[in-house]
Parts: structure tokens; C-alpha cells; sequence
């Protein structure tokens, strides 16, 4: 969601990038692949020699919201054991 704010269109491993740089643990949730898949993310027709993929997400404030409900409903089953 940050990359898809800030960036417009970008790489995975840009993602990546971000993530280790805040030091925060690497997700395990789906790739990038598979949120194309269920259409949270849309691949682009750019690319980078071929070998890199860019996207975009069609519907950034969605996903916000959609975020903030599973923070709530995870709060509300694990309290403060989840942050």
C-alpha cells in the first residue's frame, strides 16, 4: 500500500527494499503474484529488460480500509499480543 502511495507504479522488489530498510520483519503473506490474482494489484505493461514486473494498485483507499478492519478484528480476537 506505502509503494502504491508513493511510487504510482512499481517493482517488487522495491517492496522488498522498503521493508528492510525500516528493519521491520519480511511479511508472510501473499506475493505479489497471487494479489494480482484476487485484482488488489494490476501488472503493468512496463517492464525492465523483461526481467522486472512493475504494477499497480487500481484502488489504493479499498485496501486501506480493508487493512484497518483485519487491525480491528485481530485487536479484538489477540489483544495487544498482535500489533
Amino acid at each position: 500500500l506505502e509503494a502504491a502511495k508513493e511510487y504510482g507504479e512499481f517493482a517488487g522488489s522495491w517492496v522488498v527494499r522498503e521493508i528492510r530498510e525500516k528493519g521491520e520483519r519480511f511479511p508472510l503473506g501473499p506475493g505479489l503474484r497471487t494479489l494480482t490474482a484476487f485484482g488488489i494489484l494490476k501488472k503493468t505493461e512496463t517492464s525492465r529488460s523483461g526481467r522486472r514486473a512493475y504494477y499497480v494498485m487500481p484502488d489504493p483507499e479499498n485496501v486501506e480500509r480493508a487493512l484497518g478492519e483485519v487491525k480491528k478484528i485481530k485487536k479484538a480476537r489477540f489483544g495487544n499480543i498482535v500489533q
